[in-house]
């Protein structure tokens, strides 16, 4: 029997301030969907990404966004956190869009922009309550580091060395 599942076809770009709205859409929508039964009602926010905090976010990260066709379908963020070490951030796919290779796309995309920076760690952060995001990276090669506490429970850091292994 044939797999009639849809496979990934798209590609990868950085992305600009001009994208914040499309980045909005994605981040928001697929947060929305993921996270509002992970975290408790009196802490979830159904827009988790304001339009206002934008401009200081796109001066600090490097947005890069997976276009499926013309659709902005996931999108990911890279944020210096040191001289060898960089952050992932705001790693988000549209529902329609997850389970076929878009996240991992991204991460990949991100890796590889990391790694040609000379940059050694790759870091993480998501809610110890999205076990989907924590088995994705854990396939993706990343270990859990760390546990914040938040007030509906923890966030969990996960790591990765972007160093080929000798």
């Amino acid at each position: 029997m044939v797999s009639m599942q849809r496979q990934v076809a798209g590609f990868v770009t950085e992305l600009s301030i001009g994208d914040s709205e499309a980045v909005r859409s994605v981040i928001n929508t697929s947060n929305r969907c993921a996270y509002r039964a992970v975290i408790p009602a009196e802490h979830f926010r159904d827009e988790v990404l304001p339009a206002t905090v934008m401009p200081e976010l796109f001066e600090r990260m490097t947005f890069f966004g997976y276009w499926d066709e013309d659709q902005l379908a996931g999108v990911a963020a890279l944020e210096r956190t040191s001289e060898d070490s960089m952050q992932m951030r705001w790693v988000y796919v549209l529902p329609t869009h997850q389970r076929i290779g878009v996240g991992t796309a991204l991460v990949k995309h991100l890796e590889g922009v990391a790694s040609s920076a000379d940059i050694v760690e790759m870091k993480l952060r998501t809610t110890e309550g999205a076990d989907w995001a924590i088995s994705f990276y854990r396939k993706l090669g990343y270990r859990v580091t760390g546990r914040v506490p938040r007030p509906w429970g923890a966030d969990i850091w996960m790591q990765k060395s972007l160093r080929p292994a000798n």
